[in-house]
């Protein structure tokens, strides 16, 4: 009667290139239980010692990364800021822009210039149209976005009140800066 044997064959490849691959072959009989839990028990260790050699680092990959000094990571983390070209966000600067006589009067100017017929008002309604605008370091506006209006005419004469305006431009850092600014306005 020939018994069955478990057969396994594990291949080493060691990390000295001058050294031959080994191979190791093991061939134990099945049909013993104390040899089974054995089989299951080498089964799991050398699973264990695959899954470690392969996770594992060398002294060379650890020594190949790359340190930084605290100085280096400063540098990284500090943000450029071109004071000349960036536009900055009102109410997240220190001195925010304004216009000359505050919010009373940008709607006194507002309805002032703005010449509209009732038709146009009618068909607006109670509807508010907002402003999307960059305010200049000279407080001119540029990069004017008209949103919410339903007539053309009504943007286009809100686009010329607005670019006959000069504010008072925002300040960072006690220079004065670029900013964005979103202005709501009820046509009457």
């Amino acid at each position: 009667m020939q018994i069955p044997y478990y057969t396994f064959t594990f291949f080493f490849i060691l990390q000295n290139p001058s050294q031959k691959h080994k191979i190791l072959t093991l061939a134990l009989p099945k049909n013993n239980p104390k040899i089974q839990k054995k089989m299951k028990n080498l089964i799991l260790l050398f699973t264990l010692l695959i899954t470690t050699i392969s996770f594992a680092q060398t002294e060379n990959q650890v020594n190949r990364e790359e340190t930084k000094t605290v100085d280096e990571y400063e540098k990284i983390d500090q943000v450029v800021i071109d004071y000349d070209k960036d536009v900055f966000i009102a109410g997240k600067v220190e001195v925010n822009p304004e216009y000359p006589g505050g919010e009373k009067a940008i709607f006194v100017f507002l309805e002032n210039k703005i010449k509209i017929s009732k038709e146009i008002l009618e068909q607006q309604g109670s509807q508010k149209v907002f402003a999307e605008f960059i305010i200049e370091k000279n407080g001119r506006l540029s990069d004017i976005k008209v949103l919410n209006s339903k007539s053309p005419e009504l943007t286009k004469e809100f686009t010329k009140a607005l670019k006959a305006m000069k504010w008072t431009p925002a300040k960072q850092n006690n220079r004065i800066v670029r900013s964005s600014y979103m202005l709501p306005f009820q046509a009457k």
